[in-house]
């Protein structure tokens, strides 16, 4: 429920302006030289690699980091790393939680 707050003029977030999509990747772009696309599949990676250390399989890492399937995961692994997330743990790369 909205609180009374909200509703008062100028302060609903209905009434701020939403910066564009290219606003954004511009400001992105340029606090950390990424586009977006490339700034999330960071990111979802790096969770990644939290969840394989703890010992969860790819599928489940892939479903819990957003990827449709565990073969787009190890794609975008393999595109970001150069090895697979079994040859990456295989070769002490990380070493698995217990």
């Amino acid at each position: 429920m909205l609180q009374g707050s909200y509703l008062d003029a100028g302060r609903c977030p209905v009434d701020r302006p939403t910066p564009t999509v290219v606003a954004v990747n511009g400001l992105l772009r340029a606090r950390t030289g990424l586009s977006f696309t490339d700034w999330r599949t960071r990111v979802r990676l790096s969770a990644a690699l939290e969840h394989m250390a703890a010992g969860r399989s790819v599928a489940q890492v892939a479903r819990r980091v957003g990827y449709a399937t565990p073969s787009a995961f190890v794609a975008a692994f393999r595109r970001q790393t150069g090895r697979t997330p079994g040859d990456y743990f295989a070769r002490g790369s990380v070493q698995r939680r217990s």
